[in-house]
């Protein structure tokens, strides 16, 4: 279940909308935010929701355009080794993405956890996309180009709150 909150723009305002079975995971997840922001005082969760959707079209883009050197700056080893493998295996095919990420129709943050210094933030990003695979002659070799897809993505995001570097690092990827 994905946990259901307004994001204000100061971390103490994290309100609950649905359901009263996620009290304690609002809380938790408050308690994840101030412990967030007794490393890092310009931390709030609005801020980082718009980063979030960001880096989601921006790491897409350089998935689907195959540039690992831009990946390799913004995922862990191990998503980036997963992306490497079908960026390799579509090369070794002849194959490319002609994706396109046409709207991102929904954000909710899914969970929020602080481990000594290392904060992890869950995001689900429910999107409409156009996925499409060419072949080196330009056919499609799967997908339409026509057709617009409803895609559900959840992306955690990792940092060490201790350092000064405010970017965040995707360390898992998964989808509905």
């Amino acid at each position: 279940m994905s946990l259901n909150v307004f994001i204000a723009s100061s971390t103490s305002s994290v309100i609950k909308i649905f359901g009263s079975e996620n009290d304690r995971k609002i809380k938790s997840v408050a308690t994840t935010v101030e412990k967030i922001n007794s490393f890092d005082k310009d931390f709030t969760l609005s801020s980082f929701i718009d980063g979030a959707e960001y880096a989601y079209g921006f790491i897409l883009s350089a998935f689907w355009e195959g540039n690992c050197k831009t990946l390799g700056n913004h995922l862990s080893r191990d998503v980036l080794g997963e992306f490497e493998g079908v960026i390799n295996d579509m090369k070794g095919a002849g194959q490319t993405f002609d994706n396109v990420l046409n709207d991102i129709e929904k954000i909710e943050l899914n969970d929020a956890s602080i481990n000594g210094t290392m904060a992890e933030i869950t995001i689900k990003f429910n999107s409409h996309m156009t996925v499409v695979i060419k072949n080196k002659d330009g056919s499609v070799a799967h997908g339409d180009p026509e057709k617009v897809l409803s895609v559900v993505d959840i992306w955690t995001f990792c940092r060490d709150v201790a350092r000064g570097d405010p970017n965040w690092t995707l360390v898992a990827t998964s989808n509905e």
